[in-house]
């Protein structure tokens, strides 16, 4: 699993994941998200300042790279070995140039939303909202 730019301190490898490689060009951010998380899961979190994707399973788009249609991809996505799923954590806009690109390579793609959608009863445990003031959309 590689997660490019840490952007973020609720990462955690999920069950069965070998190793986590964080990538961020800023070395001093990354050595202390790495130390953070090697303190809780020892020997698997591995940092780098360029991603490392030739044997990535899942590859995350953490960065605000995708939100404009200028922005140059974060990484390309004809590095991924075949079936590597590409997720962005970007929400608007919903197919980011990343996405499409990963998508036109047959790749499979998750968008920012599902994201949200599995983080939205953690944000209610975490702020003690009920169901009933959630606000909740449909979203595909």
């Amino acid at each position: 699993m590689t997660r490019c730019h840490p952007c973020g301190r609720e990462l955690h490898p999920p069950a069965g994941a070998a190793r986590l490689s964080l990538c961020d060009p800023d070395s001093d951010k990354l050595e202390a998200l790495v130390a953070r998380l090697e303190r809780h899961w020892p020997g698997r979190t591995t940092g780098a300042a360029k991603p490392v994707l030739d044997d990535a399973d899942i590859v995350v788009n953490a960065t605000p790279l995708a939100m404009r249609a200028d922005d140059p991809l974060p990484f390309s996505p004809q590095a991924l070995r075949p079936h590597c799923v590409v997720a962005d954590v970007i929400m608007k806009p919903r197919e980011t140039a990343l996405l499409k690109a990963a998508g036109a390579l047959s790749h499979p793609i998750l968008h920012g939303a599902h994201m949200l959608d599995h983080q939205l009863g953690l944000y209610r445990t975490f702020f003690r909202l009920d169901e009933s003031s959630s606000g909740d959309r449909d979203r595909e």
